[in-house]
């Protein structure tokens, strides 16, 4: 393990742990994230002390799915939801390069202080104290060397995918642990006309 691997952040001022001491008796809890929502369920045989029976995981994962697409910014009466990605397709699935969370939740870009839910209420306003996120929906890469022709692009990907792409272009071998793969360069058709 390397020096970085083995050094862990203080995550404490985070509302996610200001919990774990309930986690044992709720049947889902939020873990520690910057950005995007991370819920894990605590289910019987994985956790310590889990209490969701196999048998129940689909069911609540779907419950608590349809629960965040409900909540919507009271000031907006937009959903704050843009989606929930289920990271598991059973209770089983112990994967090592899944994350730890069992649902992730990617947030609509913009930030609220104050949420409407038909099954709580109305939540805040609370102080605006969040963590930072980058909402962009496009970035770049520049790059030069060979097999790289001028003008060529890349397709829209995720970040994850940018590493194998540099490493497919140096013909690097792509480690299996990566999470992303190599995107294809695309030559850029002529311009003309575009002022």
């Amino acid at each position: 393990m390397s020096k970085l691997e083995g050094q862990s952040a203080n995550l404490s001022w985070m509302p996610g742990m200001w919990y774990t001491s309930a986690w044992p008796h709720m049947k889902a809890f939020a873990l520690p994230a910057f950005s995007d929502g991370h819920i894990r369920i605590n289910l019987a045989g994985r956790e310590k002390n889990g209490i969701v029976k196999p048998s129940e995981y689909d069911a609540l994962c779907e419950e608590i799915t349809q629960f965040l697409y409900r909540v919507k910014d009271a000031r907006t009466g937009e959903p704050i939801v843009e989606e929930v990605v289920r990271t598991r397709r059973s209770p089983a699935d112990n994967d090592p390069k899944l994350p730890d969370s069992d649902l992730v939740v990617l947030w609509k870009p913009g930030v609220s202080d104050v949420l409407d839910s038909p099954d709580c209420g109305r939540i805040g306003p609370v102080v605006y104290d969040r963590t930072g996120g980058h909402y962009l929906s496009r970035g770049f890469l520049m790059a030069k060397g060979p097999g790289i022709e001028p003008g060529s692009s890349i397709p829209d990907g995720q970040a994850v995918d940018l590493a194998p792409t540099i490493m497919s272009l140096m013909d690097a071998e792509i480690p299996s642990h990566f999470d992303g793969k190599p995107m294809p360069l695309l030559k850029v058709e002529s311009c003309a006309g575009v002022s």
